[in-house]
C-alpha cells in the first residue's frame, strides 16, 4: 500500500511539472508574439503617439496634484479668467447683503478690448465661480446689478450707480 501511494504521489509530481512546463511555454510564447507584434510599423506609431506619451503626461500629473492648477491647465483663460472675476466680484458682494447678479459683456467685447476670453454660459460661470450672471444679450438684463469694467485689459466689477448706466453698459456690450 505505500508504494503504491508514493507510485501516485510521484505521477501526480511529475504531472504538475509537465502542466508547469506548459503553463510556461504558452507565457513565454504569448510575450513573443505580443513583441512581435508591436515591432509592426502600425503599431510602433500607435505606441509613441499614444503609450508613451501617456508615461510622460502622469508624471508631470504626479507633480501637479493641486485641483487648482489641474483646473487652470485644462481650461486655460475659460477658467483663469472666470476666477479673476468672481475674486473681484466677491469683494463687492461682501459689502452687500442682497443677491448680486453681475452683467457679462458678449465674447466679442472682450475681444475688442484685447482679452482672448470666450464667456462661458451662465451654470458653467457659476458653476466655476460662484457667482450669478446675465448676459448682455439675455432679456433679463434687468436683474443685473454690478456690471463687468474693462479698461486696459484689466478689469474690475462695479455696481450700476443708476439706470442710464445700465443702459449705457448694455448698449456698449452689445456693439
Amino acid at each position: 500500500m505505500n508504494a503504491e501511494s508514493n507510485e501516485d504521489l510521484k505521477m501526480k509530481q511529475g504531472f504538475l511539472r509537465r502542466q508547469s512546463v506548459r503553463q510556461l511555454l504558452l507565457s513565454i510564447s504569448i510575450l513573443v508574439f505580443c513583441i512581435l507584434y508591436m515591432l509592426m510599423p502600425g503599431n510602433q506609431t500607435w505606441l509613441k503617439n499614444r503609450i508613451y506619451p501617456y508615461f510622460k503626461d502622469l508624471k508631470t500629473q504626479l507633480q501637479n496634484r493641486d485641483i487648482e492648477y489641474r483646473r487652470a491647465s485644462r481650461y486655460s483663460t475659460y477658467y483663469t479668467y472666470t476666477k479673476k472675476i468672481s475674486e473681484d466680484f466677491k469683494k463687492i458682494k461682501q459689502s452687500s447683503d442682497s443677491t448680486l447678479y453681475l452683467l457679462m459683456p458678449t465674447s466679442q467685447y472682450f475681444k475688442r478690448n484685447g482679452i482672448l476670453y470666450d464667456v462661458p454660459d451662465p451654470v458653467t460661470f457659476y458653476y466655476f465661480s460662484g457667482v450669478k450672471i446675465v448676459q448682455s444679450n439675455n432679456p433679463d438684463t434687468a436683474k443685473a446689478n454690478c456690471f463687468l469694467h474693462i479698461q486696459d485689459k484689466a478689469f474690475s466689477v462695479r455696481y450700476f450707480q443708476n439706470n442710464s448706466e445700465r443702459s449705457d453698459s448694455l448698449v456698449t456690450f452689445r456693439q
